[in-house]
């Protein structure tokens, strides 16, 4: 915005007063009120300048305005500690940092995250805001469930990663909550538990883990076991977590068969069960939902 200054300093009179005359005051009088206007003018847009543009001495708010075209370097976000949850209806304020970390003393919390970016202002829709949050328990054998609540009032979505039994430990875990809703709606995404000792935990591709079993327990730490079955052989398949997929096939058939014993069997109204292969290429898809094991796929496998 150009400086209204420079409609008012072009009116004085610049060859007054004239040298070796007897100079009438009025002029003297006219270019003083000029130079006064100029001044004052200039004291109120310096002042306005002060107080609504950027510092680079002193924090900044811009009330919401948008900055366009910006080219951001060795920038960083606000990391803020709440401290320890223990009682009541707990609140993560928005304002407060886009990364924050809590601990929790309680079971079945209900915490609330409050979207507004001030302590006067809302949240208006179309603007997203995201905040990751870190979650441990203030003792490390300690585990307690929480559950999430919005100050929107409005749904709270979760991804297809959230544990259905979310759990805090003393293992940190990271969550990223977002809305654009103005924090009517918001969204949870599930961003894993962090360990601190890398060598003491294997990092490997789940679906890919296979084991050859003989006679046994079946290893639930690996989605597909195969047999080679060589004789008369059995083992066992203990209960799963919640949602677990299991995949049991025959490699190789000398003789014999392969029985897979379960105490918990979803083919069955109560007690134990079996699943009999007795032929190369038989195989069966479970998954374990409610507290038993369900055949979702299978290829000549009994079950028994």
């Amino acid at each position: 915005m150009a400086s209204q200054i420079n409609s008012i300093y072009i009116n004085i009179d610049e060859a007054f007063p004239v040298a070796g005359v007897d100079n009438d005051t009025q002029g003297f009088r006219d270019n003083f009120d000029i130079i006064k206007s100029s001044l004052a003018l200039a004291g109120s847009e310096i002042s306005t300048l002060q107080d609504t543009t950027a510092k680079i001495n002193a924090a900044n708010d811009f009330s919401g305005n948008t900055i366009n075209n910006t080219i951001l370097v060795t920038n960083t976000e606000q990391s803020y500690a709440p401290g320890v949850f223990s009682e009541g209806v707990p609140q993560l304020q928005f304002k407060n940092g886009s990364h924050q970390r809590i601990i929790l003393d309680a079971d079945a919390l209900s915490i609330v995250l409050s979207w507004d970016p001030t302590s006067s202002t809302t949240l208006e829709n179309n603007r997203f805001a995201k905040m990751i949050v870190e979650v441990s328990s203030l003792d490390p054998v300690d585990s307690f469930t929480v559950t999430w609540a919005t100050s929107g009032g409005g749904d709270v979505k979760y991804d297809r990663s959230y544990p259905v039994n979310f759990k805090t430990s003393g293992q940190p875990q990271l969550l990223e909550f977002s809305t654009y809703l103005g924090g009517d709606d918001m969204w949870v995404r599930y961003l894993g538990e962090f360990n601190t000792e890398l060598a003491a935990t294997e990092y490997t591709n789940y679906d890919t883990l296979t084991e050859e079993v003989g006679s046994g327990n079946i290893n639930l730490e690996k989605k597909t076991t195969y047999f080679e079955i060589a004789g008369e052989e059995t083992s066992t398949l203990l209960a799963g977590d919640e949602g677990q997929v299991k995949v049991l096939l025959v490699k190789t058939l000398a003789s014999g068969q392969m029985v897979v014993s379960s105490g918990q069997p979803g083919w069955k109204a109560s007690g134990g069960g079996a699943i009999r292969f007795t032929t190369i290429g038989q195989g069966c898809t479970l998954q374990y939902t409610s507290g038993k094991w369900y055949c979702i796929g299978n290829n000549g496998a009994s079950f028994e």
